[in-house]
This record gives C-alpha cells, sequence and structure tokens, in this order.
C-alpha cells in the first residue's frame, strides 16, 4: 500500500517564519511542544439528506513540534458523538491514511456502535494528518446537529470539539 502524508508546512515557509520571529537562534518555538491534537469534521454532502445517506469526514492532524505515537499503553483514539436521527453504518479509514493499515489490520479497530476508533501502533509525524470516515444513516426527521470528536493518546494532550452538521434537502449552492 503506498502511504501519501500531507505536509501543512514547507522547509522554506518555516525558514522565512522564523526570520520574520526574530531569527532561527533563541527564537520562540511557534509551535507546542511534543505531539499537538487538532480534530475537525465534515459531512459530505455538505447538507445531508433527510432519510438518505453520507459521510462524517473525521480529520486529526498533529500540530505539535514532535511525532504522535500510538502504542498498547498509550493508543491514539478517535471517539465521536453523531446528533440525534444520525446512525453509523459503518467507519473505515482512507487508504492514504499515515497509519498505513485498515480495519481488518491488528493495531486498528473502530466499533461503529460506541463511534470510537483505536491505533495501538503507528506514527502520526509533525504537521502531518488523518482522516477517518463515519457512513451514516439519516432519519426522515433528523435536525441539524453538532457533531462531537475527541482525540486523544500518542503523547499529546487530549481535544475534544463540537462541528456543526446539516441536514438538508437542499443541495448547497456554489459560488
Amino acid at each position: 500500500m503506498t502511504v501519501k502524508t500531507h505536509t501543512l508546512l514547507t522547509l522554506g515557509a518555516f525558514l522565512i517564519a522564523g526570520v520574520f520571529a526574530g531569527g532561527l537562534v533563541g527564537a520562540a518555538p511557534a509551535v507546542a511542544d511534543g505531539p499537538a491534537w487538532n480534530v475537525r469534521t465534515i459531512a459530505a454532502p455538505a447538507n445531508l439528506p433527510p432519510g438518505g445517506e453520507g459521510e462524517v469526514i473525521v480529520t486529526g492532524t498533529n500540530l505539535g513540534d514532535a511525532a504522535a505515537h500510538a502504542s498498547v499503553a498509550e493508543p491514539i483514539k478517535v471517539a465521536a458523538k453523531l446528533p440525534a436521527g444520525m446512525t453509523a453504518t459503518s467507519i473505515e479509514p482512507p487508504p492514504y491514511s499515515v497509519w498505513n493499515f485498515s480495519i481488518a489490520e491488528p493495531g486498528f479497530t473502530c466499533e461503529v456502535t460506541s463511534l470510537v476508533c483505536e491505533a495501538t501502533g503507528g506514527t502520526v509525524l509533525m504537521y502531518e494528518w488523518f482522516e477517518i470516515v463515519i457512513h451514516v444513516a439519516v432519519e426522515p426527521n433528523a435536525r441539524s446537529g453538532p457533531v462531537g470528536m475527541s482525540l486523544s493518546g500518542g503523547g499529546a494532550t487530549p481535544v475534544s470539539v463540537s462541528d456543526p452538521v446539516n441536514v438538508s434537502g437542499t443541495a448547497t449552492k456554489f459560488g
């Protein structure tokens, strides 16, 4: 399997930022010491159709200055809480996950009923990110609401967010 990683800062941008921050020697660090999580969610399609299906995509990013290492003692764990009227039907990491394994392989598990995914092996390097896709069924009377997300482990401070998900029979307008 080919692993694609996603780098958020290029070396040139890092060097330029260091110069503007007062030089590279003795400059204050621009990021947290150690790994630092950021977690966000989006829906696909942007407006989930009532009585239909869609995806809630969870993106975890290591914004720290060190790699986040998953282990049995300290797994990297993603947990979700869907709004009322939405039910998870399956969970999957995309093929370009930086952990380089799938649900079927040992070391990574996802529970559809509890909406918890856990990695007990692998590494998320600085400025790299991964996505987990939650396939959802949307009840006909479902309403828009927040998706609660948490991301922990790998040596980083746990984070929690609540991102809105829209339920509407109207397609999202472009432009």
